[in-house]
């Protein structure tokens, strides 16, 4: 479903979108350690979620960024057993630029 006239930008956040991700990450055990909240990754504007899920003696986390490109909801979710290698995975998340074309 294209969303791009319900949109004021094309790259500011879906807080809808964001509310999805939530209802989805609670219903499989998750809870919200937060709100949603901006998260930029280099020029890119995010929203953020994140999550915990108790599992016997381990604690799950997961972090949701949420954004739209070209009209599209665009979604990343970050699972790991630890807070500190969730933090780490999104570190590692970029976004190429296009090649400016030779003139």
């Amino acid at each position: 479903m294209d969303r791009t006239n319900d949109m004021q930008g094309e790259n500011e956040p879906d807080t809808e979108s964001t509310t999805q991700s939530e209802a989805a990450s609670e219903q499989r055990g998750f809870k919200s350690v937060s709100e949603p909240y901006s998260f930029s990754v280099g020029t890119k504007q995010l929203v953020r979620a994140d999550f915990s899920k108790e599992r016997a003696k381990l604690t799950m986390w997961q972090s949701s960024l949420v954004m739209i490109e070209k009209g599209y909801i665009v979604s990343f979710t970050f699972v790991s057993g630890g807070e500190d290698d969730v933090e780490e995975l999104i570190r590692n998340l970029s976004f190429a630029t296009k090649a400016q074309p030779h003139k």
